[in-house]
């Protein structure tokens, strides 16, 4: 568990005034590097200092934990993702619930992901990767960070759609999984833009496809798997701030204000471009209707894909 402090510039804020984002994974992730990128700009607008604090392990279900159990008075949030919902649904005896335990607070963007494989495949488009794949059943393997992570599912999700049966190897986390494609350990994984658009001028890398429906600003010369051969195939994972379900209505409202604020700054979605994320401002009533939307698809999606946590 690690903190950072944010300065919002304001000389004589005491304790009183602190805010706390909790982002339930190490330093270093994607959701970590979008709050440490956020963070001071809301921090100014809103007035008041914020304390990023890392609460990894588990899947990020530690750290969710601590913000549902947290005092209902919107000075902690927590900077989730899509992965909140994949984690609940594979752990359904887990201290929270989570939709019923949390509130949309304010909506940061979307991302995709990005099929890529190790160099060594020696494959330079999706096409050639399902050849190779299905003439060798359970010969290549995919790498994760983790059972039941979004990257894990995004993958499976693909899997089931291919017909390819590619042998799952899961680590600790998004980097671990990088760290492996590049030393040719793994043939392939499927990454979040962040990742993947950090990692585009790697050679030892070779993206396939992007999973939007149209192709990614970020990556505008990779075709997407709608258009290399499976039509409507699209994934992506939302990123925002959630709050524990008791905060009033008042308080939301100036967590989602603020950072509309934030986001309409140019500077702000340059930045987050920069890192592969798409920045949108929904609204928290809308925001609400997506996590509403996402928790059905993702205990489907675990049900469908007979995901297990075992």
């Amino acid at each position: 568990m690690g903190a950072g402090l944010v300065a919002s510039g304001l000389a004589q804020a005491n304790a009183t005034e602190l805010n706390t984002w909790v982002v339930p994974f190490s330093a270093g992730s994607a959701q970590d590097t979008i709050a440490r990128l956020l963070a001071p700009q809301f921090a100014q607008t809103l007035g008041k200092q914020i304390i990023i604090q890392n609460i990894s392990g588990a899947g990020g279900t530690i750290g969710a934990a601590s913000v549902a159990k947290s005092q209902p008075d919107g000075r902690t949030l927590l900077l989730a993702a899509s992965s909140l919902h994949l984690s609940g649904a594979l752990h359904p005896q887990l201290s929270y619930h989570p939709l019923n335990s949390f509130r949309a607070g304010a909506f940061l963007g979307f991302s995709e992901y990005v099929l890529v494989a190790s160099a060594d495949l020696h494959v330079v488009s999706l096409g050639e990767f399902v050849k190779r794949a299905a003439a060798s059943p359970r010969t290549l393997n995919f790498g994760s960070s983790g059972t039941g992570s979004a990257t894990h599912v995004a993958m499976a999700t693909f899997l089931a759609r291919s017909g390819l049966d590619l042998t799952h190897i899961p680590f600790k986390g998004t980097g671990e999984t990088v760290q492996h494609l590049l030393a040719g350990r793994i043939h392939a994984a499927m990454l979040p833009m962040l990742v993947a658009y950090q990692f585009q001028t790697e050679a030892r890398l070779v993206p396939l496809a992007s999973t939007g429906l149209q192709r990614s600003l970020h990556l505008p010369s990779l075709p997407t798997f709608s258009e290399s051969g499976y039509p409507g195939f699209q994934l992506t994972s939302w990123a925002g701030l959630l709050a524990p379900k008791s905060v009033p209505d008042s308080t939301i409202i100036r967590i989602d204000e603020t950072m509309r604020d934030v986001l309409s700054d140019p500077l702000v979605k340059r930045q987050l471009h920069a890192i592969g994320v798409t920045s949108s401002h929904l609204g928290y009533e809308q925001f609400d209707r997506l996590l509403h939307s996402d928790w059905s698809k993702a205990t489907a999606n675990v049900r469908q894909l007979k995901i297990s946590a075992d």
